[in-house]
């Protein structure tokens, strides 16, 4: 059900950088600004507190992402007119439902166990950088609940990525990429496994972007090109962020890699002053 600005007049519609976009990004713009004055001013101190708040963020952030489909559903008792669920709720045929997921996952694993320290710098980093990319590319249509919930869901799994880092769950580092990277291949994989299923019933989805780009009719945004993108800007803010705030070169990316070339590793520490 659209948002009619005067009552029987057309209904709102939204696009990139509308009237009705920008609006959302400057009302988007105030809660993240005081997400961080909040969480600055009332940082958790300990374990039990960092992981009560990743908890409700990454259930939170779910929670709006699936409420669409009672939307859904409702609508359709309204109108009379058969339930349908669109197959990017069935399918994964987008990154960020991935790591949606995966925010959730994590957040209910041991905080020093493998697997968390393995998943969570992928889920930081792709929260953060699929988040802003969502919200400022907006959604063009009807300004629905639809709409809406999309860009607030976006919002969320922003805040969650930049939460994980804030909390101390990840540090910015150059390494972070085995696990980006690592996400990334498994993305292409569920993309390409959605491909199949849809092409088997003569759906188009355009799973993970491979059929076409992140802006329609631009090969370069199509999904590999994107990951190629993601994996660039990662290496280049670590490499900037570690040279700037690892202030000893031996615990820099390029020492690391270097001595364990060399067969010296060495165990990756804080090294930040």
């Amino acid at each position: 059900m659209p948002i009619a600005s005067i009552e029987g007049k057309e209904p709102l519609t939204i696009g990139m950088f509308s009237a009705s976009h920008v609006v959302i990004l400057l009302i988007f713009a105030a809660a993240t600004a005081a997400f961080f004055v909040l969480i600055t001013k009332f940082k958790p101190k300990t374990d039990k507190s960092k992981e009560i708040v990743l908890k409700i963020m990454a259930v939170v952030t779910f929670v709006v992402h699936i409420s669409v489909i009672w939307y859904w559903y409702f609508a359709a008792v309204r109108s009379e007119t058969p339930f349908k669920l669109e197959p990017n709720f069935l399918l994964p045929l987008a990154t960020c439902n991935v790591i949606a997921f995966f925010n959730l996952v994590i957040a209910f694993l041991d905080k020093k166990g493998r697997v968390f320290k393995f998943l969570a710098p992928s889920c930081a980093w792709l929260g953060i950088i699929g988040g802003v990319l969502s919200v400022l590319a907006g959604k063009s249509g009807v300004l629905d609940y639809d709409a809406i919930r999309s860009l607030t869901s976006h919002l969320l799994m922003f805040l969650t990525g930049t939460y994980l880092f804030i909390a101390g769950y990840v540090k910015i580092r150059v390494s972070n990429l085995t696990s980006v990277i690592a996400m990334l291949l498994f993305n292409g994989l569920l993309g390409l496994a959605s491909m199949l299923v849809t092409g088997l019933y003569g759906m188009s989805q355009n799973p993970m972007w491979f059929d076409d780009g992140l802006i329609e009719g631009i090969d370069a945004t199509r999904g590999w090109f994107a990951a190629l993108y993601v994996v660039i800007i990662v290496f280049a803010f670590a490499a900037v962020w570690e040279w700037i705030k690892i202030k000893n070169p031996v615990d820099r990316w390029y020492m690391r890699l270097r001595n364990f070339g060399n067969g010296k590793e060495t165990e990756e520490g804080n090294g930040e002053e």
